[in-house]
């Protein structure tokens, strides 16, 4: 038997013993908005919902109402390849008001360690095994009137560990758009109704309520530019989210995107930290891509790159 030397598998395993071995009384569950669903979204900031593609279905299901007939995939890797965070969607317009979309996301891990002790009281490697967190989302929106539409999904949750425990539960999200006289506001309540993930180990974890309202200017003729401000609040968290963002068209027209943004997110302490982030979007209709560059510092990783990638149909 090998030791052990990876401090972020060490970390890694110590959560999920402590999840598998008492009850889960955190005061939230993952619900990817961390990371993102798309590099779009990340280049102003993880602002959610105003991604006019498939990928808004994830954060806002309101957020259809721009996405009509598109598919979306971001893929990215976190902890130098440890972490893998996968999302993908894809939306259709089934009626002039209408439009569906079903979504996944999720984030995992292969090959943790399973740790014991030898005759020596050392920690060693005894066997391996894989962690996945998922969701899926089936969602769909209706244009109440041009300037208001209405969103309501239903998200899945799986939370998935080799030998340990595995979970599931579900909840509602729901999101509103409003046109205003100087932009768009976004609101959405995610797990509506406060259901838990229940575990096959006799234990719970509360879906913890998450409000968001978001807001984007109308386009500054002037600047050929797009401002995006974000609140967010966590049920049994103090500290709420904030969130800048901006959209510039250099060339006057949606081919071509630069974005930048200010983010906050929460740590382990449930205290904000910051970043800023940076984007670059090329539409090539009907392909588009999206990159962003974020400055958050996770662990020794000063930095991280995504990628996304999507099609309209």
């Amino acid at each position: 038997m090998k030791k052990l030397f990876s401090s972020k598998k060490i970390l890694i395993l110590m959560i999920m013993t402590l999840l598998s071995t008492s009850p889960l009384t955190a005061a939230t569950y993952w619900t990817g908005s961390n990371i993102g669903s798309s590099a779009d979204m990340i280049g102003i900031g993880n602002i959610t919902g105003f991604t006019k593609n498939a990928s808004s279905l994830l954060d806002n299901p309101a957020g259809l109402h721009w996405a009509e007939d598109s598919a979306s995939i971001f893929c990215t890797n976190l902890f130098q390849g440890d972490v893998t965070h996968l999302a993908g969607a894809i939306s259709v317009k089934v009626a002039p008001k209408w439009t569906i979309g079903l979504g996944y996301q999720s984030e995992g891990s292969k090959d943790l360690d399973h740790t014991g002790l030898n005759h020596d009281d050392e920690v060693v490697e005894v066997s391996t095994f894989d962690y996945v967190r998922s969701r899926y989302v089936l969602g769909a929106n209706y244009d109440v009137v041009p300037k208001t539409s209405i969103g309501v999904s239903w998200v899945q949750y799986q939370n998935h560990m080799d030998g340990y425990a595995n979970g599931t539960g579900g909840d509602i999200t729901i999101g509103i758009r409003q046109d205003i006289r100087c932009g768009e506001l976004l609101f959405s309540i995610q797990n509506v109704i406060g259901n838990s993930v229940k575990y096959d180990i006799d234990s719970l974890e509360k879906l913890a309520r998450e409000y968001t309202i978001g807001y984007k200017s109308n386009p500054l003729a002037f600047a050929n530019s797009e401002i995006y401000l974000q609140l967010k609040a966590l049920e049994g968290i103090d500290t709420p989210l904030k969130s800048a963002g901006i959209r510039f068209y250099p060339l006057k027209t949606n081919l071509l995107t630069i974005s930048g943004g200010y983010k906050e997110k929460y740590v382990p302490n449930d205290s904000a930290e910051e970043s800023i982030t940076y984007g670059v979007s090329l539409n090539l209709n009907p392909l588009f891509f999206e990159y962003a560059y974020d400055t958050t510092d996770i662990f020794d990783q000063e930095s991280q790159h995504y990628f996304s990638v999507g099609f309209k149909f």
